[in-house]
């Protein structure tokens, strides 16, 4: 089998020098990866007025999306196995769990899933009778939603010229993908009505980002707590109705919230030093050298789209295998951390997942 790698050059590179969020142009560097010790390609920065964590150098849209047909021909001419069977079991029940709060709390007839991936969590609301929609733009993916008797829509959200309205939009573990979080809500908000509800999800930024993997995971173009996701709310007037806690399939507890379009202030964030701290703290856990500022990687190569570099092709059945099948070790004559095959395997708490999705409703 060939092997597969994504090259990345200077112009490939998009720099924001302000938050995204908040529009702060103080951000604090916490990591940065370098290609082959030469250039910076992905930098993790937090926002020192909204605590918005984000990449402030990353790939443009243009090298993901030209690399997202790359690796979908690749898998089709090797016969490459992309889609893990428990991984997808897990989704569907994850999806089910959430629907079944949905369809609890609020009237609906037609949804459209923003990032929908395989669409194997939407097959349980067809089998409802919803008018299902999904928004998939990489190929590999929606090829399988299409199979799944999903309604596919294979383009990227940015280049929607006329929208469908919809009774409710989900957008579940996606946002978080995004080149922009503020601009896709924005666009996101044309799908609604003044009756239709909005339902977003995204990994909690204090129970997700255990170690310094995160600097390097080039499918997450942002990372939030809690507090930051309500300032963005706020900015787009979308007003929350329900806060939820949904779980990943090792039982760590994430963050969504149901929401409407409507008044909703908050631009409050207590105790920010603390935070930032606690921030920078998270990404040095599992790293032995500790003393830089920033925390710099070398990369020789890119083979993954999404973990940068995995010294295999295997999906593993949980994310944290995927993770942790990495090491990183810092290298004194670069001054930067090389990343090698972990041959140690990490043993996790498994959290006990709960029967359904725990909320609470916002006053």
């Amino acid at each position: 089998m060939n092997k597969l790698e994504f090259k990345i050059n200077k112009k490939d590179i998009k720099r924001h020098n302000k938050c995204l969020i908040c529009e702060n142009k103080k951000l604090i560097k916490i990591s940065r990866n370098f290609y082959k010790n030469k250039f910076v390609f992905f930098e993790t920065s937090v926002c020192s007025k909204c605590l918005y964590i984000f990449r402030t150098q990353r790939p443009n849209l243009n090298w993901f999306l030209k690399n997202f047909k790359k690796r979908f021909n690749y898998q089709k001419k090797n016969k490459v196995i992309y889609i893990n069977k428990n991984i997808e079991k897990y989704r569907e029940e994850r999806y089910k769990k959430t629907f079944n709060f949905l369809l609890n709390k609020i009237n609906f007839k037609s949804v459209i899933d923003i990032g929908s991936g395989p669409g194997t969590g939407l097959k349980y609301l067809k089998n409802k009778n919803k008018e299902v929609y999904a928004l998939e733009p990489d190929k590999s993916r929606a090829v399988i939603a299409k199979k799944n008797k999903i309604n596919v829509i294979i383009k990227e959200l940015e280049k929607i010229k006329s929208f469908k309205k919809f009774d409710l939009i989900t957008c579940i573990q996606t946002l978080e993908h995004f080149q922009n979080p503020y601009q896709a809500l924005k666009i996101m908000k044309n799908f609604m009505n003044e009756n239709s509800y909005i339902y977003i999800e995204v990994p909690n930024f204090y129970n997700n980002v255990i170690s310094f993997h995160d600097s390097f995971y080039l499918a997450h173009m942002s990372n939030f707590i809690p507090e930051t996701f309500f300032v963005l709310l706020s900015r787009l007037n979308l007003k929350p109705l329900y806060q939820t806690f949904p779980q990943t399939d090792n039982g760590e507890i994430n963050f969504g919230v149901l929401c409407k379009v409507g008044e909703f202030k908050n631009n409050n964030i207590a105790k920010k030093i603390n935070k930032i701290k606690k921030i920078k703290k998270q990404y040095r856990t599992h790293l032995k050298s500790q003393r830089s500022k920033i925390l710099d990687f070398d990369f020789e190569n890119i083979n993954d789209i999404s973990m940068t570099w995995k010294p295999d092709l295997k999906v593993k059945n949980l994310i944290f295998d995927n993770i942790f099948s990495r090491m990183a070790k810092y290298n004194t004559s670069k001054k930067k951390f090389d990343i090698f095959l972990n041959k140690k395997k990490f043993n996790f708490k498994k959290i006990k997942i709960n029967k359904n999705l725990q909320y609470k409703k916002i006053n």
